[in-house]
């Protein structure tokens, strides 16, 4: 179309240049160089990944403190006795029998002295007893010889009846004192034993002077000092923790009690410490506590690590293991309350409304609405429409394919 400018130009011109110059500009020029032809737009490249088929573990969550599994409490078993000697500290490990502290022994070895020499006095009177008795017994056989000859010679009419009346007396004195011997013999007797009673409780209480470990394990606290004195009816000397064994006492919701048993394995963390360490329910106490209602459980650990007793320590308890349609968290979209994914069939996309249930870890378990092995948009679903259509770019998503999922209970919905 001519401009005005050009219109005005041409109508001061003659007609025949005119017309010709109009025809001229209505004619078809030739295509310019730089005009493009029509291109065809090019479709978005998305990301999608394949749902996979996974193990889910589904566990419950036990947070506590460690413990050792037995306790085995040292206290002295001698009254006033002052400690002497130290030979252990906080830390150490023992065995059965091992010396862990000595207690003051001076009074009692006095004592033992003591009874040394009075069980020498015994025994010497035992033997006095004993030459006693053997006199008395020789001096009762002379009189009783007497007596009998006494006896045959007054019937002859040869001995008088004041003589045989000696006789007799002599005999019967005799027989006194010899009786008179073997009671001194079981005095003395009984004297020794009493000495050898004492004597007994004199090298018990010795031997309570020296404190041992009563089983083998770590040395969890020391209470005593070089100085101190013990008690029986005092505080703890020192506690053990039998053979060293540690566990994780935790504390678990009424909930979830039900669902776990003894026997499960589990696994369990400790900050600090960089590795899991696997271990085992051992107990489920039976009563749960005053406050939370919680249930308390015991799982023994099986490591060789020396683990801090009283140190925070998690575990997760595996109740159950079964297959599952896994997807990425980023594939889910919420919608009005409702979760649905983008699957991806012949590069169109297709919104699908899904059902899920455990999550841990970013991966998603989908209870009903895609299958394995089915295309779904990785991320940036908002953005898209039913039945747009796409470049798919398959991402391979490793988790998907790493084996079993551990989902924690308050990982669920």
């Amino acid at each position: 179309m001519l401009s005005l400018k050009t219109a005005l130009r041409l109508a001061a011109l003659p007609t025949t240049v005119v017309v010709g110059a109009m025809a001229f500009a209505l004619l078809p020029g030739p295509a310019s160089p730089s005009a493009d032809p029509v291109a065809t737009p090019s479709l978005p490249a998305i990301s999608v990944v394949q749902a996979g088929a996974g193990e889910i573990a589904d566990r419950v969550r036990v947070t506590g403190s460690l413990v050792a599994q037995r306790l085995s409490v040292v206290r002295a078993e001698l009254d006033g006795a002052r400690v002497t000697e130290l030979a252990v500290e906080v830390g150490d490990v023992v065995e059965k029998g091992d010396l862990l502290a000595r207690l003051d022994d001076t009074m009692i070895e006095i004592e033992r002295q003591r009874n040394a020499a009075q069980l020498g006095r015994a025994d010497a009177a035992i033997d006095q007893a004993r030459s006693a008795i053997e006199d008395a017994d020789a001096a009762h056989e002379r009189a009783a010889s007497a007596l009998q000859r006494a006896r045959s010679l007054s019937t002859k009419g040869v001995v008088s009846d004041a003589t045989l009346e000696d006789k007799l007396y002599d005999e019967r004195s005799t027989a006194s004192s010899l009786e008179a011997a073997r009671h001194g013999l079981r005095l003395a007797r009984a004297d020794r034993d009493i000495l050898l009673g004492d004597r007994h409780d004199i090298e018990t209480r010795l031997a309570r002077t020296t404190v041992s470990a009563p089983v083998g394990g770590l040395v969890l606290q020391r209470k005593v000092e070089v100085g101190s004195l013990a008690a029986q009816s005092g505080s703890d000397l020192f506690v053990i923790a039998e053979n060293g064994t540690i566990e994780l006492e935790g504390r678990v919701p009424q909930a979830d009690l039900a669902r776990i048993r003894r026997g499960a394995s589990a696994e369990i963390r400790v900050p600090g410490y960089s590795e899991a360490f696997s271990g085992t329910l051992r107990l489920v106490e039976p009563q749960l506590t005053a406050e939370g209602r919680m249930g308390v459980v015991r799982i023994a650990l099986r490591t060789d690590l020396r683990l801090p007793v009283g140190a925070f320590a998690r575990g997760d308890v595996v109740v159950g293991n079964r297959t599952a349609v896994l997807l990425p968290s980023s594939a889910i979209v919420e919608l009005d309350g409702r979760s649905q994914v983008f699957v991806v069939e012949d590069d169109v996309v297709r919104p699908r409304a899904v059902e899920t249930g455990l999550r841990s870890g970013g991966i998603v378990e989908i209870v009903s609405g895609v299958g394995a092995g089915e295309s779904v948009v990785l991320k940036s679903g908002r953005f898209l429409n039913a039945g747009d259509r796409i470049e798919p770019i398959v991402t391979d998503y490793d988790a998907l394919s790493s084996g079993v999922i551990s989902v924690a209970s308050e990982e669920r919905p």
